[in-house]
């Protein structure tokens, strides 16, 4: 399977030497942080913070698990994901206009690591939601659970068919509940991917340093327009 690589280029070097396409590059794993630090040969700092949402990029990883073949990555990918989004959307919904976000944020973050089982923090997702919105949102039905537990707990190979319907029923409810974000809490969205940049390179930015930001194209980002968001089907989209 081919691994999803993130690369950089020295922009210091693009602008000053005017190299442009020949200025230094660095090459990537995915990191957890997702903060690149590097120097270029010409003693640049390069401070790199990839801006994708952890859910997009897993939704990603598991599309490209499944072209290769990979069915039991795809499942367990896009199941990942779609925790992720509960984690992203508490964030979002808990948001308040406020001069303190280091501080929310680490006040959520102690509060996600009491609930680090996913039915517990479906249950926080489903509450805050309802108190929100007055409805529950978009989530799993019982089959679709079932697909997931035995592929990601008991080791089941899915069929293609099966993977297949659990991950579009996966994407199809971070897509209807994204949107209704994306409708309703647009500044918050904002807000809280522009933080998640400071949050990753905490350190450079406080010490004055140029960050770059870089977004993997992927059909799963989400559009910060809300009438741009085109569902995907994702039977086509693996061919």
């Amino acid at each position: 399977m081919a691994n999803l690589k993130i690369q950089s280029t020295c922009m210091q070097c693009c602008i000053e030497a005017g190299l442009g396409d020949n200025a230094p590059k660095e090459e990537f794993d995915l990191v957890d942080s997702n903060y690149y630090p590097w120097q270029c040969p010409n003693g640049h700092e390069v401070h790199l913070v990839l801006a994708n949402k952890r859910f997009e990029l897993l939704l990603e990883i598991g599309l490209r698990a499944a072209r290769d073949g990979y069915l039991r990555e795809f499942v367990v990918s896009f199941a990942g994901a779609l925790e992720r989004f509960y984690e992203f959307g508490l964030r979002v919904l808990l948001q308040e206009e406020s001069n303190h976000a280091a501080t929310r944020f680490s006040k959520f973050d102690a509060l996600w690591e009491q609930i680090p089982w996913s039915e517990r923090q479906l249950g926080a997702f489903q509450a805050v939601w309802i108190s929100n919105f007055g409805k529950l949102p978009v989530t799993l039905s019982p089959g679709k659970v079932k697909i997931r537990n035995g592929v990601v707990h008991n080791g089941v190979l899915p069929t293609k068919a099966k993977a297949i319907e659990f991950c579009q029923a996966a994407y199809d409810a971070i897509f209807d509940n994204a949107s209704l974000l994306l409708e309703k809490r647009l500044p918050e969205v904002h807000w809280v991917g522009h933080f998640a940049t400071y949050v990753a390179a905490r350190d450079a930015i406080d010490g004055k340093k140029i960050i770059t930001t870089q977004t993997i194209v992927t059909p799963f980002a989400l559009v910060l327009a809300p009438e741009l968001q085109v569902r995907a089907n994702i039977a086509q989209m693996i061919g």
